[in-house]
């Protein structure tokens, strides 16, 4: 504090003897630029991170400490998006996309914690989560990674547009695969997110993004838009073509893929006014299945991981709450018991669902969750927007 004192009364000095020699000779002194000799007065505002990109550091999660503590509902803003850890039965962690923030759980709802400001778009978690920690997110035009929830790199997919839907590649670990859709299209990224391809013939105003459990032998991918429906690529995204034989609405709201398509070729989506849609061939063709549905405007869908054994989808509605189907959606039954709020913006499905039977649903209202699958709902509150 006092050498930096002692600078500043030297460059005031300074500077009144420049003037002072200035006086004497009057305006005849040549034109030469000569630096300040406060110029580089070495005080530090604010540190700056360094220009390059840095590179990730992996760190441990944290154990995670069960509590049975009521929830209590905060206002943590409208829910836009929900994930399980791919390790949920071991580590109970949840995360929580939010216009408040992302928000995590480490103890199955009970309590949560703000990780990052600002609106979170849409999430994509390492398939390798309980080893490499690695988790996306959209927000605004930037899709940040993080290894520790603390520290964020990001990457712009496609300036200046928003990026709207996330999809990583199962193979993450070793292909590094992760795609953006955005108004302008889809983009790719080869390197974790650091820096990112895009696909100028890909489909615009993409909203959900959806990949094959085998991606990265296939290279198959389905994209769903805002108005212009569903489009396929077999080429990692490099080439696409439009696949909306038999819908009878083009804007999309969710989508899913079997985790067998390899075999079964089953995709379902949800139209904004004409209910659910089911494709067992690719893509090729659709045809609607809303038996048992009391609306059509659809909100979110979420299928289960075993799928080929238990044929089990959930589907959100904007007005009448949440639908289940244990027939690959051709017949649906309404599973709202605990629900105080029918318009279910989001939902998602336990990786373990068969043991644990667990199901996420987002609302207005906060987090709910059901542990016989879907029979009952209990709110777990909603994180806490500070």
């Amino acid at each position: 504090m006092k050498s930096a004192i002692r600078l500043i009364i030297i460059c005031v000095l300074a500077v009144i003897s420049i003037a002072m020699v200035g006086f004497f000779q009057g305006m005849a002194a040549p034109n030469v630029q000569t630096l300040h000799p406060c110029a580089y007065l070495p005080v530090v505002l604010r540190q700056e991170p360094p220009p390059s990109t840095p590179t990730p550091t992996f760190t441990p999660a944290p154990t995670s400490t069960p509590t049975t503590t009521p929830p209590t509902v905060h206002n943590g803003g409208d829910i836009v998006s929900l994930a399980f850890s791919p390790a949920y039965p071991n580590d109970a962690t949840l995360f929580v996309g939010a216009s408040q923030g992302l928000f995590m759980s480490r103890n199955g709802g009970n309590s949560w914690d703000r990780i990052f400001d600002g609106v979170s778009k849409d999430l994509a978690i390492s398939p390798g989560y309980s080893s490499d920690h690695t988790l996306f997110q959209a927000t605004g035009i930037i899709v940040y990674m993080t290894t520790n929830w603390s520290s964020w790199y990001g990457g712009i997919p496609w300036p200046p547009y928003f990026v709207h839907a996330l999809a990583i590649s199962p193979q993450f670990a070793t292909d590094q695969t992760i795609l953006a859709g955005t108004w302008a299209g889809v983009a790719r990224s080869t390197n974790k997110g650091l820096s990112w391809e895009k696909f100028a013939n890909s489909p615009p105003k993409v909203r959900f993004l959806a990949l094959t459990s085998n991606y990265p032998g296939d290279l198959t991918l389905f994209a769903g838009t805002d108005n212009q429906g569903v489009f396929k690529s077999t080429s990692g995204g490099a080439t696409w073509s439009a696949v909306n034989s038999g819908l009878t609405s083009l804007m999309i709201r969710d989508m899913v893929i079997s985790p067998n398509y390899a075999s079964d070729q089953t995709i379902l989506v949800a139209t904004f006014s004409a209910g659910i849609f089911k494709s067992t061939n690719g893509g090729g063709s659709w045809l609607p299945v809303n038996s048992g549905l009391a609306s059509l405007v659809m909100g979110a869908l979420a299928i289960s991981p075993h799928y080929t054994n238990d044929h089990t989808v959930f589907a959100a509605t904007t007005f009448d709450g949440i639908y289940k189907s244990t027939n690959g959606g051709n017949t649906w039954g309404p599973s709202n018991a605990g629900l105080a709020d029918l318009d279910v913006s989001v939902l998602s499905v336990s990786p373990n669902y068969s043991n644990d039977r667990t199901v996420l649903a987002g609302t207005a209202d906060g987090i709910y969750k059901s542990t016989d699958a879907g029979a009952t709902w209990i709110i777990k509150g909603i994180p806490v927007a500070e």
